[in-house]
């Protein structure tokens, strides 16, 4: 499974457990890819467009580890990775 494979199975997954992915700019001074965050009582990834695929993926993976994911299949090699 490559990068692009694992990033589209992680946000398939995130948005089955309800959670809203937005591509948005994050100040400089941030110095972060993005995170999860809740907005108006809903769960959201906020991830910027200008970090690295392998940074996208991290961001996921961190917030998806932080959530009761059991009941989302997952394909085994992101399994491995939480």
């Amino acid at each position: 499974m490559d990068l692009a494979q694992q990033l589209d199975a992680l946000e398939r997954a995130l948005t089955r457990l309800g959670i809203v992915l937005l591509e948005e700019e994050l100040p400089d001074e941030a110095h972060i890819d993005g995170g999860l965050c809740t907005v108006g009582g809903r769960l959201v990834i906020y991830l910027s467009p200008t970090a690295p695929p392998w940074g996208r993926a991290k961001v996921m993976l961190e917030a998806l580890r932080r959530l009761p994911h059991g009941d989302v299949w997952l394909p085994p090699e992101i399994r491995r990775l939480l």
